[in-house]
């Protein structure tokens, strides 16, 4: 059974303190188990101050930690990425109203 893993980031506002970009990022597997084995590993290598953080996340992680997990995530065969991304300076004024 194919596993889906969703995130979004960045906001869907036209404001002048929204963000510039919004984007949805998808992973599809059929072990996910191994995603979360990825995951826990590099959770656990952090330093104790960071252990204290339950989810981790990529703007507040250091090059270190994102490089670590993606390139675990690379090495894993059953895994296709999908990300769509929106550059919201280039949405149509009518749809940003």
């Amino acid at each position: 059974m194919t596993k889906i893993f969703l995130d979004e980031s960045g906001d869907l506002g036209f404001s002048k303190r929204s963000s510039n970009w919004f984007i949805l990022t998808i992973v599809l597997t059929n072990s996910h188990r191994r995603i979360e084995n990825v995951i826990k590993r590099t959770h656990r290598g952090l330093k104790k101050k960071y252990k204290r953080i339950k989810e981790l996340h990529a703007y507040n992680s250091n090059v270190i930690t994102r490089k670590r997990i993606l390139n675990d995530l690379v090495k894993l065969d059953d895994i296709k990425i999908l990300c769509i991304i929106l550059n919201k300076k280039k949405v149509y004024t009518d749809l940003q109203n």
